[in-house]
């Protein structure tokens, strides 16, 4: 679309006045313009058209204003009032449209707007006569006889005023005389064909003609009842070996199983840590891990995390294989791996080893409390950095 330049014709017709009287003064001004694009073209339709008054708050958005021939008129001050406006300071006014914007200089003060400011107490000193107004003459307020202003020119045609409503019908008119005779018109066009009439008495028959040649064959004709079934004949030898089929989507996970029962053999101990037992120790059997562990060459112990990720389901990470030292004459305890060491039930717990959110712990922890008095190890599903309802942990020790 192009760009409207702006052409404006500023029209004060509440505002240039040569006298004023002490009646209120309205803060509005009829504003017309004319609007043509970067052709000449004039503008037609609806535009948006934003105005401001340079150095005062004053500002209006008019949206949607008729344009006609690029003819449009607008009432400034209808949103914000110009009533406050000193006009004896203002010399411009700045329109934008479609982007365009141009100031215009306002080359006659707005008189009734600034009498509008005078001080009541300024006119009320006034002792005018009948037939005097008060008037500015420059400097200042004085009595002056009324006089006719100048006549302005003339304004822009307005736009057409709406469709009035339709008038009632008037009365009836007498009847005129008949006309004369009027000019024989031009043959019609043919008529409709008529109904055919009645058949008439049939005639005699007459002699049989020859042969005539073979017409083409007719449509078949529809589908007949289906016989009953015939007997089931031998059986066929078989077919090749058909193509393997595409692999399936994989089936839902499965619900987990619940927790084995230990394996057999003296030289392997394992525990595991279910979201049950979040924030509470799995107590470990001491005598299998005495069993294990309190000899000169000690254990290995193995610490894993098992399903924290949806994404990866199945995955176990750990830590270790440690070697691991029960004291045979102390509760003494030591991880050499990571010199570790402690004395189990002495009231001062420890770690053992971690894993994550995964302990092997001397302490006894309860809903998240803990203490360090029996003789006990345990195994502690933490489970808060990852959060995952189906983590579970892992402690393996082997001989």
């Amino acid at each position: 679309m192009k760009k409207s330049a702006l052409k404006a014709l500023f029209v004060l017709l509440l505002g240039i006045m040569p006298f004023l009287s002490y009646a209120e003064v309205p803060g509005t001004i009829t504003f017309q313009a004319h609007l043509s694009d970067a052709s000449g073209n004039q503008v037609e339709g609806a535009t948006d058209i934003t105005f401001f008054i340079p150095g005062t708050d004053w500002t209006e958005q008019h949206y949607g204003v008729s344009v006609n021939k690029g003819v449009f008129s607008v009432l400034l001050g209808n949103q914000m009032s110009l009533a406050n406006v000193d006009f004896s300071q203002v010399l411009q006014l700045h329109i934008e449209v479609n982007g365009i914007s141009q100031t215009i200089p306002i080359s006659s003060v707005p008189y009734a707007f600034h009498a509008n400011t005078v001080e009541h107490d300024t006119l009320n000193s006034l002792s005018c006569t009948s037939g005097q107004v008060a008037e500015w003459n420059g400097s200042s307020w004085a009595c002056a006889d009324k006089a006719g202003g100048l006549e302005g020119s003339q304004g822009l045609q307005g736009e057409n005023g709406e469709q009035g409503e339709k008038g009632d019908t008037g009365p009836k008119g007498d009847k005129g005389e008949p006309g004369s005779q009027g000019v024989a018109g031009s043959t019609g066009s043919q008529g409709p064909k008529g109904e055919n009439g009645n058949s008439g008495p049939q005639g005699v028959a007459g002699k049989t003609g020859s042969q005539g040649p073979k017409g083409e064959n007719g449509n078949t004709g529809p589908q007949g009842v289906s016989g009953k079934t015939g007997a089931q004949g031998p059986k066929g030898d078989s077919g090749p070996q058909g193509d393997k089929g595409s692999k399936g989507d994989t089936g839902p996970k499965g619900s987990k199983g619940d927790q084995g029962e230990p394996g057999g053999g003296s030289s392997y101990y394992s525990l595991i840590a279910t979201k049950r037992e979040v924030l509470n120790t799995v107590p470990l059997d001491m005598d299998k891990v005495y069993d294990l562990c309190r000899d000169e060459n000690g254990c290995t112990v193995t610490l894993g995390m098992k399903d924290w990720d949806d994404g990866k389901p199945g995955n176990i990470a750990s830590r270790g294989p440690y070697r691991l030292f029960l004291s045979q004459t102390s509760d003494w305890w030591r991880l050499s791996n990571t010199d570790a060491e402690g004395v189990d039930g002495d009231g001062k717990w420890k770690h053992i080893l971690q894993a994550w959110d995964c302990y092997f712990t001397d302490a006894e922890f309860i809903g998240g409390t803990h203490t360090d008095t029996s003789l006990q190890f345990g195994l502690l599903n933490w489970n808060t950095s990852y959060n995952d309802p189906d983590m579970v942990c892992i402690l393996i020790i082997e001989d």
